[in-house]
């Protein structure tokens, strides 16, 4: 797994605070996961991007042994209930950049 630079370099700027394709909103300032906002029990801080908090906010929502499992990945691109509705295509960038982190 890219561990935590990748998590850093990639997935903070490219994925957590890209602005969804279908919302007007990231997960970060959707008002559902960004600071003192804990939906579904993953917050982020976007006020100290760099945290080891939010990387470890992230590992909590990962299956390293079956990715495509991830509700980093399943929620957003709602192949799994997601409360703040389908953020992303599988067609975009986004679904990439997070499977990117586990070569």
């Amino acid at each position: 797994m890219g561990g935590e630079d990748y998590f850093d370099s990639m997935m903070w700027p490219n994925y957590l605070t890209i602005e969804s394709t279908i919302q007007n909103h990231t997960c970060v300032d959707s008002g559902c996961h960004g600071h003192n906002t804990f939906s579904g029990g993953f917050g982020l801080d976007e006020t100290n991007p760099l945290s080891p908090g939010n990387y470890r906010a992230a590992q909590g929502e990962l299956l390293c042994a079956s990715p495509m499992e991830s509700k980093l990945l399943t929620k957003p691109f709602e192949i799994t209930s997601h409360g703040g509705n389908k953020m992303f295509q599988m067609t975009d960038p986004e679904y990439q950049t997070f499977l990117d982190w586990f070569q």
